[in-house]
Formats: C-alpha cells, sequence, structure tokens
C-alpha cells in the first residue's frame, strides 16, 4: 500500500489524491477505514462530506428550526417604534427569518396613511391588517402574515385606556387560533392596566379554541419583587396562562415583549430571542400548524342498521355467537338469548381502518353494550 508522509515532486494535490483512492478502492488488504492522510486530503479539496447524524438528519440549531418550519409556523414580535422610519428593517427582519406571521407593536401608523404604509412593506405573497392609535401620535398595532393563513378581525366588544390591543382570528392547516397583540404604554396606571386586562382575559380565554397573547406589556416580569410585576403573573397564572419568554427583550436587561398562550393548549414549541430592532429584540416562537397524526388500526365490525349487505371477511367465523339450547316460545332472557345471537350472526362483518382518537366522545363500553342489547332485543321482538 502506498504511504502518504511526503508527496513526490510534480505530483499536485488532486493526482496524489487520486491515486490514492483507487489503490484503497482496488486493494482487498485495505480496511474500511480509510488512512488519515488521506482523510486530510480529501478534506483540503473541499470534497468531504459530513456522515449523517442519526436518522439520516443534519444536526445543528439551525437544522432543527428548519424541520419546524415544515410543521409549524414561524412567528415573531417586534416593538417597530415607527414602522415608516423602519421600513427596510422590518423588511428585512421578514425575508431573512423567512416568517410566516409577524406582530407589530408601537407602529406609530396615522388612520389615514397606515393601509398604504403597511401594503408597500409587505413582501410579496404576504397581507397585513392594522390598528392605528385614534387622537394622539405613536402607539398602535399591527399584524404582517402570509397571504395562505386565512387571517379575519375580530371585532370585540370591549373598550381600554389603559392599553391599546387588535384581535384577529388566523387559520391555517385546519388550525385556527386567535392572536390578541397588546401595546401597554409606560405611562399607564399599573392598577388600571391589571383591571382593565383582567376584564379582557374574562371574555377570551373562556371562548373555546386556541388562544395566543402576544405585545410589548412594559412590566418587568424578571423583577419577582416588583409589586407590579407579581400581580401580573398572579393575574396570568389565575387564568392557567403560560409565559414563554425567558431572556432580556429589551436593552435594558428586561422581559417587556411577552408571549402568553393556555397552559392546557400547548401549541407553542421553542421561544427565543434574536436581532435588536430598535431598543427592542425581536421575540420568536412556532406554533403548531397542523393536525396531529393519529394512528390508525384495522377494526373488524358489523353493522346493526343493514340497508346494502357489505363484503364479507374470510374470517367471519370469529365474532360468531352460539346459540344455547333452549326454548324460543316465550318471552325473557333465555329466549332473547336464543333469539339474540342469530341477529348477531347474520350481520356481515366488514373491515374498516378507522383513526384513533384520544378521547371517547360517544359511547363507553358498558353503554355499548346497553345499546347493542336493546337493538338486539327490539330486533327479536319487534315483530
Amino acid at each position: 500500500m502506498a504511504t502518504c508522509d511526503v508527496a513526490p515532486e510534480g505530483i499536485s494535490d488532486q493526482l496524489m489524491f487520486s491515486q490514492l483512492f483507487f489503490t484503497s478502492r482496488l486493494s482487498p488488504l485495505v480496511s474500511p477505514k480509510l488512512p488519515q492522510c488521506l482523510l486530510f486530503t480529501i478534506r483540503s479539496l473541499g470534497i468531504a462530506l459530513r456522515p449523517p447524524t442519526k436518522r439520516c438528519r443534519r444536526g445543528g440549531e439551525s437544522a432543527r428550526r428548519a424541520r419546524l418550519k415544515k410543521k409549524f409556523l414561524h412567528c415573531s414580535l417586534i416593538n417597530a417604534r415607527s414602522i415608516l422610519s423602519n421600513k427596510s428593517v422590518i423588511q428585512h427582519h421578514i425575508i431573512f427569518h423567512d416568517l410566516d406571521l409577524l406582530a407589530i407593536t408601537e407602529s406609530w401608523l396615522r388612520e389615514d396613511e397606515g393601509d398604504e404604509i403597511l401594503r408597500e412593506l409587505c413582501p410579496a405573497g404576504y397581507v397585513s391588517l392594522q390598528k392605528p392609535r385614534v387622537g394622539r401620535r405613536g402607539g398602535g398595532v399591527a399584524i404582517i402574515c402570509r397571504d395562505s393563513i386565512r387571517i379575519r378581525l375580530l371585532h370585540l366588544d370591549y373598550a381600554a385606556t389603559s392599553f391599546e390591543f387588535m384581535a384577529a382570528s388566523l387559520t391555517i392547516n385546519s388550525t385556527c387560533f386567535v392572536l390578541l397583540i397588546i401595546y401597554r404604554p409606560p405611562s399607564s396606571k399599573p392598577s388600571q392596566f391589571i383591571d382593565e386586562f383582567a376584564s379582557l382575559l374574562e371574555v377570551l380565554v373562556p371562548a373555546p379554541g386556541l388562544l395566543l397573547i402576544v405585545g410589548d406589556f412594559n412590566i418587568h416580569v424578571d423583577e419577582s419583587l416588583s409589586s407590579l410585576s407579581q400581580s401580573f403573573t398572579s393575574l396570568i397564572g389565575s387564568f392557567d396562562l403560560r409565559q414563554h419568554v425567558s431572556d432580556a427583550s429589551h436593552v435594558g436587561g428586561h422581559v417587556l415583549d411577552l408571549v402568553l398562550s393556555r397552559a392546557a393548549d400547548n401549541f407553542l414549541s421553542k421561544c427565543y430571542v434574536s436581532d435588536l430592532i430598535t431598543d427592542h429584540y425581536a421575540v420568536h416562537w412556532y406554533a403548531k400548524a397542523h393536525r396531529p397524526m393519529r394512528p390508525v388500526k384495522a377494526v373488524q365490525f358489523r353493522k346493526l342498521n343493514i340497508r346494502d349487505s357489505g363484503r364479507e371477511t374470510r374470517s367471519s367465523s370469529k365474532l360468531l355467537l352460539h346459540s344455547p339450547r333452549t326454548r324460543t316460545k316465550g318471552f325473557g332472557d333465555r329466549a332473547f338469548s336464543a333469539a339474540a345471537p342469530r341477529i348477531w350472526n347474520s350481520l356481515p362483518l366488514e373491515l374498516r381502518l378507522l383513526a384513533l382518537f384520544p378521547y371517547s366522545s360517544r359511547f363507553s363500553l358498558t353503554q355499548f353494550r346497553c345499546h347493542l342489547k336493546t337493538f338486539l332485543f327490539r330486533n327479536a321482538y319487534g315483530n
């Protein structure tokens, strides 16, 4: 076998690699493991392939996030502090991260020109909704999402003076959830905000469907000794809401931008903080946007309501009931025990693939037996 300590003069790296590769490949005495010098040559030429990880998947954080995008909505929350002044930054944020949904606080858009500015901001394939602050400058919230997501503005019969909000219904891949965007100005009274936010939660939390609450609350939830933080944490805990942001979302080192959902919903994946947009960092998370796969099982059954006879399976004798030897002239349990098996055995046996649901919403086994006995008794003695 050729050694590769020193390359001969006049022989390039490519030629040396070619000789070593074909020599190693054709020699029956060479083990499948390549020599270290040959591996070094392959890597230096830039043609080495990394070995696959488990289940033939690429490893690393970027690969994990790429897999999540196939089944989850990639969502983000930013504090824009004027969309008009940071239009290019927001566009780059949407395109670079390939976002499916972007929630914006402090849009600073006016009612007369806000929709037009958002249309110019949206990349191709995106739509937008916004709710500006009325009567004063600043504030305002907005949503930008892909046009494949059906979005509808919800008009709640509720008014708040301590914070601004917008609610929308979003549907994608048979998954529907309500998105509530909150912006609380730092100047609003804490006690008034807690009372008004609690009243809004009383309307939204008991409603059916998934619920997602995001926004800039201007509350230092990371300071456990703060009275406002304690009141807010106690409030969301009383409604069984979970707060997902753990890293600082502001340059001051505090967690101000929050992502809330019901603890029982369990439809959010990893939440993290990334780019510095203004004096706030962008918050990212993944929301489930697919119907969960249910296990499928082959079930043999007999139709009770027969209109057209189905195809019988070969092993139809497995579910046959045997009639006991008894008189069938009178009524009662003994007569029914003789007639019921004959009716049951006359039903055609069918095979069907059924998706198994985690909870049975119709009948328990005891209820099913009662319904079956009632049905067979009526058919046996209904005439």
